[in-house]
């Protein structure tokens, strides 16, 4: 049996299927399978389109409404952001997702857009605890503050941001969010099984995932304006001499300026070496 035909034959009880999780806590899956039907079964959710933001070869960002019948190339791109399923009645699935890639396969009763990533695909209103709505604010709200300095260039911004590996953007909206937390104990307290469950999935991706041991590559990401200071994406070090990967908010890093402009002046070196 081919792996087209294994697809179909999954998902021909499923509107959509989620693959397993790496982990029994982890807040999110890794890929998601969403079948479009000629035909609804009206035995489960029956999508009817599917709404995300693509990243197409040229570098540009849109936001793409998906369907049973699609015309001409689609980027197989996922930008960061919600991927929304709609059903018939207008009823919708939302996701999350920090980057992912996606895959469209027909045949002459459904289409299935298959969405893999390296970082947790986030299920919103799936937890009783609300954890998956709530680490996705608190990304969006890291983002929204590298936004602004980037004033009104939202294409570049939207290009940079579809550039990044999922796994490293997850690992340092994890760190960042987790600082916050550990540096205000009154966050902790007023929302406890958050933090809980952030701390749990923080001390699971530091000792298996290797991005947090990455150079300083990624420190350049965003050191792209001349204004730069409201959120970086910084190294640190933890107790053990192990260098962590974080978005830092200029007012949590005593030295976050002063780290952007000497890892901007050794990439300008860099440039002018080659």
């Amino acid at each position: 049996m081919s792996m087209d035909t294994e697809l179909f034959s999954l998902m021909r009880d499923w509107g959509y299927f989620l693959l397993p999780k790496k982990h029994a806590e982890s807040p999110g899956y890794p890929g998601v399978y969403v079948a479009i039907r000629q035909t609804p079964t009206e035995e489960h959710f029956d999508p009817e389109s599917i709404e995300a933001r693509l990243c197409n070869g040229q570098g540009s960002v849109e936001r793409r409404r998906l369907q049973l019948h699609m015309h001409g190339e689609l980027p197989h791109r996922v930008c960061p952001g919600r991927l929304t399923l709609y059903d018939r009645f207008n009823k919708r699935v939302d996701f999350y997702t920090f980057g992912a890639q996606m895959m469209m396969d027909a045949n002459d009763e459904m289409t299935i857009y298959t969405f893999t990533s390296s970082a947790p695909i986030l299920l919103l209103a799936e937890d009783a605890d609300n954890f998956p709505e709530q680490f996705e604010a608190e990304t969006e709200g890291l983002l929204a503050g590298i936004h602004v300095a980037w004033a009104r260039d939202d294409a570049s911004f939207y290009r940079r941001l579809g550039e990044i590996e999922p796994a490293v953007l997850y690992a340092a909206s994890l760190r960042t969010v987790f600082n916050q937390y550990t540096a205000y104990p009154s966050l902790r307290e007023r929302f406890p099984r958050f933090y809980r469950r952030l701390y749990n999935e923080f001390q699971w991706y530091k000792s298996r995932i290797q991005i947090f041991h990455k150079g300083r590559r990624w420190l350049r990401l965003w050191v792209r304006r001349p204004r730069p200071d409201r959120l970086f994406l910084v190294e640190t070090q933890n107790k053990s001499g192990n260098n962590l990967l974080s978005v830092v908010p200029a007012f949590l890093c005593k030295n976050v300026r002063r780290q952007a402009a000497d890892v901007a002046a050794r990439h300008a070196c860099n440039r002018r070496g080659r």
